[in-house]
């Protein structure tokens, strides 16, 4: 896991010096306190990297060329497959100099081109310099694992893991990009392909950009399809326990230490049971928090003892304002998930005992866990407009209906076909932060913030109707995978460890898991709106090892506690420092504090927090 950054310029007016590129990768220290490359080429391209080493210690340094030093790549992630890759570029008479992935990645381009990205199995976000073509190729993992920042600027393009490491060589005094805002608003977090600078773009999930001199083209080099494949139910297991164990072995690969979170619930412990098959006394790390309501260390204990692994408790007070400011200063945008402060903590005290951790992170979204139950869908219905529900159906007889009569998947099928006419609507009202009217609220009247909310559903709307996906679940899981995984709980992910130069790795996210996942009946996924019904193949997968009462429990929260008291302190933060964002309506804001819920207030208190400390780099952080 590591910061990469670059920058090609065909302006030799605009070509930066070797301490102006130092300058502007040490921002990213924190992803790769281990060590330091860079590369100038005389054609205006500079590569620069921070690594935390991983694989192949001593003779991984990056950036890193082919042996004619006509190919260079930089490279943040992982590649699990790389072993295979290496055994058939070899074939192929490639030889290698290391035992790293990146040199796998150099001659997997010089082998396939650009089509190398259908044969790496990891997370990543990389950059690849072809000299003799002149051809910049930029590149983010199939479900956005890892990010990847850029910009362009008439002839000068730049890129990084981190945007805070871009602002320094922007032509342009950074500013806060108003739609970027407008969609924080609405969702707690900057989805791509926005940023909350202007003129800084993410790359999207499984999205690739090939830079010529003359050219910028985007596209998107993998597509998932729920595709059914007919088998029985012990065919679905027994296909599901092979490909599971395999992928979770190669997520061991580590020449460093190397543990596993476990929390006890079931996504954590099914990741923890596969990997006991190929490592003994592996170091898990459980989180016991004060929080009755969220601590889950009995069960976690339980599972370490059948899972013969080396569980080291770390406990956790859930005091979410005590490391609030510690916390989110850490997030290169604005980011309002409360759930960031705990997974923050866990991270600092993991790192003390390892360099690499596996996660359980995904599971709900690839196998259909607690975000599709009553309650949940409960909840979407009661914030829709009423346009938007069947006429003459109250919420009251919806919901009515969703906590008494659903106990079969068939049921779930009818809510999502006829309650609800527009599943982007419903899927982001479940979880938005503030609703369109309120914020409209926000802005000035001059102001148009809803434009860039109607793109992101319309962007929603037009995958849909490309992936053709009949079934409403698989829908779902498409839009949480493809929009709600990348910007909020892998960004999450991402930049809590990494600010704890943790690399964190996660199995269910595997591009090969997510396919097989598409391919199962929904029945293996969800068959009913109960607890137990949710995530039907990993549970079969855990009866062979625990007891139905330890698989089959409701699912423990994992944010902050949205107590009168949280309310009152986010309420004084927010008065004692006001949001400070010039686009802002501040009486509107004024207006509506007294009235809003305590996350919402959270999401806010974040945006403060972020304009405080992140609009503009420090003046000795400026490159130029």
């Amino acid at each position: 896991m590591c910061g990469v950054w670059g920058f090609w310029s065909r302006d030799k007016k605009k070509r930066l010096e070797i301490e102006e590129i130092r300058r502007c990768t040490d921002i990213m220290y924190s992803r790769g306190p281990d060590d330091t490359g860079f590369h100038l080429d005389d054609d205006g391209l500079s590569f620069s990297f921070r690594r935390l080493s991983i694989i192949d210690v001593g003779a991984g340094h990056q950036p890193m060329s082919n042996q004619t030093q006509d190919i260079w790549v930089v490279f943040n992630g992982e590649i699990y497959n790389h072993k295979e890759l290496r055994t058939q570029l070899e074939g192929h008479g490639h030889v290698f100099r290391t035992r790293s992935d990146t040199e796998v990645i150099v001659h997997g381009y010089a082998q396939w081109g650009e089509r190398v990205l259908h044969h790496l199995a990891g997370m990543f976000g990389l950059a690849i310099w072809d000299k003799k073509r002149q051809t910049l190729l930029l590149a983010r993992d199939r479900m956005g694992i890892k990010p990847l920042y850029f910009f362009q600027e008439g002839s000068s393009v730049g890129f990084a893991s981190a945007p805070r490491a871009l602002l320094p060589i922007l032509n342009t005094p950074p500013t806060l990009d108003q739609e970027a805002l407008a969609l924080y608003l609405h969702l707690g977090h900057v989805p791509a392909p926005w940023s909350i600078y202007k003129g800084i773009q993410k790359l999207r999930p499984a999205e690739m950009a090939l830079i010529t001199p003359h050219t910028f083209q985007k596209k998107t080099y993998w597509e998932l399809r729920f595709q059914q494949t007919h088998r029985t139910n012990q065919q679905h297991l027994e296909a599901f326990t092979e490909l599971f164990e395999q992928v979770v072995q190669q997520h061991l690969q580590a020449d460093v230490p190397l543990g596993a979170f476990l929390s006890g619930g079931i996504d954590s412990t099914a990741v923890v049971q596969a990997a006991s098959k190929h490592t003994h006394s592996l170091r898990t790390f459980t989180a016991a928090f004060d929080d009755p309501e969220a601590d889950e260390t009995a069960y976690a204990q339980q599972a370490a003892e059948r899972l013969q692994t080396s569980n080291h408790l770390l406990h956790i007070s859930k005091a979410p304002l005590q490391h609030f400011t510690e916390t989110l200063s850490q997030f290169p945008e604005p980011f309002g998930d409360s759930a960031a402060v705990p997974n923050a903590l866990i991270s600092k005290q993991i790192r003390k005992h390892c360099t690499v951790a596996l996660s359980g992170d995904g599971g709900d979204e690839v196998f259909a866990g607690y975000h599709l139950r009553k309650h949940q869908i409960a909840s979407a219905l009661r914030r829709l407009p009423s346009s938007a529900l069947k006429s003459g159906v109250s919420i009251a007889k919806i919901a009515k209906y969703l906590t008494h009569k659903v106990n079969h998947h068939s049921h779930i099928h009818e809510i999502f076909e006829h309650a609800l006419q527009d599943l982007p609507t419903c899927y982001v009202a479940g979880r938005a932060q503030l609703m369109k009217p309120q914020v409209k609220m926000f802005f000035p009247k001059d102001t148009r913030p809803l434009d860039a909310i109607e793109t992101y559903y319309q962007m929603m709307r037009d995958e849909l109707q490309t992936a053709r996906i009949s079934d409403p679940i698989n829908a779902y899981l498409y839009l949480d995978q493809r929009f709600g995984l990348p910007a909020q709980m892998l960004t999450k992910v991402d930049v809590t460890s990494m600010a704890h130069s943790l690399e964190v790795r996660v199995p269910f996210l595997d591009h090969r898991i997510v396919e097989f996942a598409a391919s199962l009946p929904c029945s293996q996924k969800q068959s009913g709106l109960g607890a137990h019904n949710t995530k039907r193949i990993l549970r079969t997968y855990l009866e062979s090892t625990f007891p139905r009462a330890f698989i089959n429990r409701p699912k423990k929260g994992f944010g902050m506690p949205a107590s009168q008291r949280l309310k009152l302190q986010l309420q004084k933060e927010l008065s004692d420092s006001p949001l400070h964002s010039e686009t802002l309506h501040k009486k509107a804001i004024n207006a509506l504090l007294p009235y809003l819920d305590t996350h919402t207030l959270w999401n806010l208190a974040a945006l403060s927090l972020w304009e405080q400390n992140r609009l503009l780099p420090r003046p000795k952080e400026r490159c130029a």
